[in-house]
């Protein structure tokens, strides 16, 4: 019955997914860049939010889709981030990491309860996890970037 309304409705979907990015990229979002090392900052907050929403989403009845040490992965990117960074933004970039980790199982279960009842576990998990998925290698890239301008 819901993939009859899907594709009566394919747009409902697309919204969704469309309107969870959007808030995952505002709610890590810093300062619009000035400079290298602004920008290098604002990427290095969106790439650390991406990581820690997929960690909280590893902790989700949607863990088992994620193949990866989520928790390696944080650690890593923490430590990358915090090493790369220019020393003004080092202290502000990590007072804001504990910041993350709190606001991100909001963001995965909202993903979730958003879809709840449209689509099948499976496809829902997949569907959750795909698109943070997605985000997270946007926003390592965009990091990637940035720190190549520093």
């Amino acid at each position: 019955a819901y993939f009859r309304s899907l594709e009566e409705n394919p747009m409902s979907i697309r919204k969704l997914v469309a309107n969870t990015i959007c808030a995952i990229l505002v709610s890590t979002t810093a300062v619009a860049p000035q400079d290298a090392a602004d920008a290098a900052a604002e990427a290095a907050g969106s790439y650390l939010g991406a990581v820690h929403v997929l960690q909280a989403a590893k902790k989700t009845q949607c863990g088992y889709a994620l193949l990866m040490d989520v928790e390696d992965l944080s650690r890593k990117a923490e430590q990358d981030v915090l090493k790369t960074l220019p020393a003004k933004y080092k202290k502000d970039v990590a007072s804001f990491i504990p910041t993350l980790k709190q606001q991100s199982p909001s963001v995965v279960a909202k993903s979730l309860k958003d879809l709840e009842g449209k689509l099948d576990d499976k496809t829902r998990c997949g569907l959750v996890v795909g698109m943070f998925l997605g985000n997270l290698t946007q926003q390592w890239t965009d990091w990637e970037r940035a720190k190549k301008k520093l």
